[in-house]
């Protein structure tokens, strides 16, 4: 993993979000390396939801995938994250927060 695509310079909890988001709009989804980073993002991720008690953490994870997708210039993914975020908050009865990505949903349409 090259060093000089996660900089230590940026805010911490977005670091690697935002360098990932640069790399796949500098190379492309297409591209190996980028496309290993992603994969391992998302594995990681996911590890992190699977051993979470709190059901908004599925949730949560979603919308950052989505932003990701969105900052790197993809806004089909970006779309299909968001509306899995809205069934997952509405399929746990959470309809605030689904109306709120909803909402989302429609300013990116």
């Amino acid at each position: 993993m090259p060093e000089e695509i996660f900089s230590p310079e940026l805010p911490e909890e977005e670091s690697e979000e935002v360098a990932l988001a640069r790399l796949l709009t500098e190379r492309g989804f297409e591209d190996s390396e980028a496309r290993e980073h992603l994969i391992d993002w998302i594995m990681r991720q996911e590890g992190l939801v699977e051993t979470s008690p709190d059901l908004h953490t599925r949730v949560n994870f979603e919308l950052k995938r989505a932003r990701l997708y969105l900052n790197a210039g993809d806004r089909q993914r970006a779309l299909q994250a968001f509306e899995d975020a809205h069934s997952i908050a509405w399929n746990e009865g959470d309809d605030d927060f689904a109306e709120q990505i909803r909402q989302e949903i429609e300013a990116l349409k």
